[in-house]
Parts: C-alpha cells; structure tokens; sequence
C-alpha cells in the first residue's frame, strides 16, 4: 500500500495543497544543497523537509535530494549529468559515488530517467508522470509506467514520440532510448517478441513500427523524406538513411519487410509494407485498412463539392439561349 504525502494541516484545519508544499520543499532543499559537500551537517539541516519529500516520493532521503536537484535543473533545462551535480554540490567526483546506490534505485525504479546525450554522455531527468502528478496536486502513480494494455495502444505511443521528435520536443537519441525501453517493457507482446528477433538497429525498428501504424491508419505507402523529417533531428543523418535504404543497403529492404513505390524523383520516393509484412501484421491479428492513395495532387470529380451558381435574370435568358444553340 501506498505511504501517499502525508497532508499538512494548516491553522484553519484544512489540507493544505499538496504540490505547494511539495515543491516548497524542493526550493528550500535546492537552494541549501547549493555548495553543500554532501556533508552530514547539511543533511541534519533540511532534515524535515527530506523527511516530508521521502514519504512523497516512497524513497530515502539521500535519494529525495537528488530527485529534488533534477527536479529543480529540469525546468531550466531539458537534463542534467552528472558533472552538474558536482559542481552544484561542490563535492568530488569520489563523494558522489557514496551513493551510486541511491541512483541506481531511483533508475530502476523509473523515477529518475538516463537520456543518452546527442553527442555523447548521459543526462538525468525526473519521470514525466512524476512531475505532472506534483503539478497536478495528486499522489505519485503506483506504477510509473503509463498504461499499456495491447499492441494497438503500445504502437500509437511509439508513433507519438515521433510527433513529438518532429515538433523538436525531443532529439533523435531521446526517441530511440524511450522507444527502446517501450520495447524491453513490453517485450511478451507477439509481434515486439518477432520483431525483436530480426535484431534490427534501432533506426530500422522505430522506421518500421512507424510504417507499421501509418498503414493501419489506412496509409497504403508514406513519401520516405517526410518520415525522415520525423525520426531524425539531422540533414546528414536522414540523407544517409535515405541512401542507404534506397540503395539496398538496410534489412527492412534485404528482408523484404518494404517495397519501394517508384516516383520520378529520388526525393518524392515512397515506401510501403511489403505482403510479408501485412502476412505478419496479419498472424499477430492486426487488422490493416487500405485505402486507394491519390497520386499526386489530383483533384478527382468525386471530391469537389457541388455548387449552384447564381445569375442575373439577363444572365440566365442568355446561358439559357446557348445551351439550346448547342443542342
């Protein structure tokens, strides 16, 4: 059972607000860890207040600390390494380590997340569902892992962190490390477990579940730049990708898991599932929806609205007057 945050009760007898007493505790606690060493006197200071953010959080206090300095560092940017931590304590490198447990056990229980850095390294952030339960005046989630109970739900997620690549909300590393760990969680599924066992890289994986859901939208093939925009922050990196899918040099083509769809540029190429890809959707009971895909930007008859065009009187009698000359 859930220890849950321990309400403060103010003079009038009421409960008080869970997320301001929370995050006031994290500002008194980051501001006095600020050059603090990690030192015992610096713990008995704000002893209260770890005590009050360890009920929160179901965690020690040395571990409330370093949830409370993520936390705050979040919010003025995307991450923080490690290096940070060391500067802000001032400590070295050796004191950190004293609590290479405590790190452990908030990664491994997905309260603190490791992003791999663009250009090598790794940085720390708090659980998305942790800080909108703190935002939100709720409780922590028992389980901080969003609810996913099938195929369908688990692919529309992955397809959503794309979006959310594309809108620059995250980098290309970011989303191939959460989609990598949406994969190892859910991993029992049938088609994770077969597509697991290609040992794709993880460009090609998150590629193919995303062709994978735009064609059971209803997608017969997608133009191949426009995922690219999508799945990578980089020119060079979608160009190269690009490349070597076209050239054959990529296992979703040497498979025989995609078919190109010719177009006279390289650039307005598109791709689809090929039959043994849909056979495969198939055998895991994905149903796919086709739909005829315009070529081009044609305008078929069918899809221009009827409209009826007023006239003058004048104008009628001679619209009229032709119509019968041309009968």
């Amino acid at each position: 059972m859930s220890r849950g945050f321990p309400f403060i009760k103010n003079y009038n007898n009421m409960e008080q607000n869970i997320k301001q007493k929370v995050l006031e505790c994290i500002e008194r606690v980051y501001e006095l860890a600020y050059d603090c060493k990690l030192e015992e006197a610096f713990f008995k200071k704000v002893d209260t207040d770890l005590s009050l953010l360890a009920d929160y959080f179901r965690v020690n206090k040395s571990q409330a600390l370093f949830i409370s300095i993520i936390f705050t560092k979040n919010f003025s940017r995307n991450g923080v390494d490690f290096e940070d931590l060391i500067r802000y304590f001032d400590c070295s490198p050796i004191k950190l380590l004293y609590f290479s447990d405590d790190f452990k056990t908030l990664t491994n229980s997905r309260i603190i997340k490791i992003i791999k850095k663009r250009f090598g390294g790794e940085e720390l952030t708090v659980n998305n569902l942790i800080k909108e339960a703190i935002l939100q005046n709720r409780n922590i989630p028992e389980k901080l892992t969003e609810e996913i109970t099938d195929i369908i739900e688990l692919l529309q997620k992955i397809y959503s962190l794309g979006v959310d690549r594309e809108s620059d909300e995250k980098s290309t590393i970011e989303l191939f490390a959460e989609t990598k760990e949406l994969l190892q969680t859910f991993q029992d599924f049938p088609l994770i477990q077969k597509i697991n066992q290609f040992n794709f890289q993880i460009e090609d994986t998150y590629f193919f579940l995303y062709l994978i859901w735009k064609t059971i939208l209803g997608s017969e093939s997608i133009d191949i730049g426009k995922a690219m925009e999508v799945i990578f922050d980089q020119d060079k990196s979608r160009v190269k990708y690009m490349t070597k899918l076209y050239m054959g040099e990529n296992d979703l083509v040497n498979l025989k898991l995609v078919d190109f769809v010719e177009a006279r540029f390289f650039n307005n190429t598109e791709i689809k599932l090929s039959e043994l890809s849909i056979a495969l959707l198939k055998e895991n009971n994905i149903a796919v929806f086709s739909r005829k895909k315009k070529k081009g930007n044609v305008l078929y008859p069918a899809d221009i609205p009827f409209k009826e065009l007023l006239f003058c009187k004048e104008d009628m009698n001679q619209i009229y007057t032709l119509k019968d000359l041309l009968q």
